[in-house]
């Protein structure tokens, strides 16, 4: 059985990583995690079924 730390290893040795429920609201857990994961040089995308397709949501995220 894999471990949480295994996992949590596997999962960080990705290159390009989705994170779901990024949102205008800058106080939300999802966008803390996409801010952080991109400053420690990941490549992520923002995952949001209510948003519309366009570049707003990573004008407000940079």
């Amino acid at each position: 059985m894999t471990t949480m730390k295994e996992a949590t290893k596997d999962f960080l040795a990705q290159k390009h990583i989705a994170v779901a429920g990024v949102s205008r609201d800058t106080k939300r857990p999802a966008n803390f995690i996409y801010k952080k994961l991109r400053s420690l040089g990941y490549s992520v995308f923002a995952v949001n079924s209510n948003a519309r397709m366009s570049k707003e949501i990573f004008v407000i995220l940079t």
